[in-house]
């Protein structure tokens, strides 16, 4: 599996290169081929994956003193800045785990556990196993999706692809640390498990939740909202642009408007608008309430936060196939090929029907509430007792010696 993995980055590499012929000309005269051109840009020529040039120690192990004055101490890294949709999905669901007895510390050296409730191909694993590490982990899509999934033209892409095969390099050294993953998905999972080769013992389907006080179908609503797209920060996967033009092959007189954060559109066809995100969760709220339908055909999702958001709003909602959001909410949505732009036309017209849309709402509704936070977070709990736990016996010495394995021997 590994293997596969290691030659399918060495292919995106080509890939890009291939994709611009003059794309090497802005190297020097050295780098006219693709192997010199990846050592100038400090890859390994051929060798698909970086050596990893840190040696960081591992300090002596501590004991953990779970329990003490009533509460679970978990550590977050308060430096890394998550993307807008993972920022979102801490926001939600910090409160609801202080209300299951964890008391967030802003020192290391006084928690039970660290927790990276940002884990993905942009963070990198635990460089110590001190402590017992979880990691909420979501998704690997930037190590080995198509680099035109993410990015708009090949010179961008290759800048990246050398941070993209270090981070992969450093979870593939380091991801052993990681006492338990959290997935949102079993997409996310399968993801996990194919591309580490994470064993999924270590891995909790973890789905995320909804606030169904501040998404619900009662509430003050945004006018003239049409068909909503709805994206936290603009990538190529968010399919913008197949949906403005599947929009426009429909011929639906609604308008079409899309919530982006980071998306300068130069021209705008007729009846599309852009509304610049990130808006306030209650504004995004009144915009699911006044759509006639929310177009989430996007290309892969290990979740997909704005279609829950939106079913448990009120607003029928279209996803793409093939990934999370078909596993989650395909039974109470409009399925399409994210790819065809017939078939998200043809959907488009289907929610432009009130009838169509009132049975959607109605789907959509009864599937928000089998998701909150409250159980997002009682999830988390027992999969950081049971890293502590398990951390305790594999860790914990007495004399040099597993205390674990002297009880065993009756020492």
């Amino acid at each position: 599996m590994d293997s596969f993995y290691d030659w399918q980055q060495w292919r995106r590499v080509r890939d890009i290169v291939d994709a611009e012929a003059d794309l090497l000309q802005q190297l020097p005269e050295n780098c006219k081929d693709v192997n010199n051109a990846l050592k100038e840009l400090g890859l390994p020529g051929s060798d698909p994956l970086l050596n990893n040039p840190l040696d960081v120690g591992i300090p002596e192990q501590k004991e953990s003193t779970l329990g003490a004055q009533g509460n679970l101490r978990v550590y977050v890294d308060s430096e890394i800045e998550p993307a807008l949709s993972l920022q979102r999905f801490y926001e939600f669901l910090r409160p609801k785990l202080e209300y299951q007895g964890i008391q967030f510390v802003s020192r290391r050296a006084e928690a039970d556990l660290q927790w990276d409730p940002y884990g993905g191909w942009t963070y990198a694993p635990p460089s110590q196993n001190d402590l017992p590490f979880v990691s909420t982990f979501h998704g690997a899509m930037g190590w080995f999706a198509p680099w035109d999934w993410e990015y708009s033209d090949p010179q961008t892409a290759l800048k990246y692809q050398a941070y993209a095969l270090q981070q992969y390099a450093l979870w593939k050294d380091w991801g052993d640390r990681v006492s338990a993953f959290i997935v949102p998905s079993f997409f996310a999972g399968r993801e996990l498990c194919e591309t580490l080769g994470v064993n999924a013992d270590r891995i909790a389907v973890v789905h995320h939740g909804v606030d169904a006080r501040l998404y619900c179908p009662e509430g003050p609503r945004e006018e003239s909202v049409g068909l909503l797209h709805v994206v936290a920060h603009w990538r190529v996967k968010k399919n913008i642009e197949r949906i403005i033009e599947a929009y426009q092959a429909s011929g639906v007189k609604l308008p079409l408007t899309v919530i982006a954060h980071a998306w300068d559109p130069k021209a705008l066809p007729a009846g599309v608008r852009h509304v610049q995100g990130a808006l306030p969760a209650a504004k995004v709220a009144e915009y699911y309430r006044g759509a006639q339908a929310l177009v989430f055909a996007t290309l892969s999702e290990t979740f997909g936060l704005p279609a829950l958001e939106a079913m448990a709003s009120g607003c029928p909602v279209i996803v793409g196939r093939g990934t999370a959001t078909e596993e989650l909410f395909g039974s109470a949505s409009i399925v399409v090929d994210p790819f065809s732009v017939p078939e998200i036309a043809q959907a488009m017209q289907k929610m432009a029907n009130p009838a169509t849309a009132a049975d959607f709402r109605q789907r959509g509704l009864l599937r928000a509430r089998s998701f909150s936070w409250e159980r997002t977070a009682a999830a988390h709990y027992r999969v950081f007792q049971k890293a502590i736990w398990e951390h305790q016996l594999q860790h914990a010495r007495s004399g040099g010696v597993h205390a674990w394995f002297k009880r065993i021997i009756g020492r």
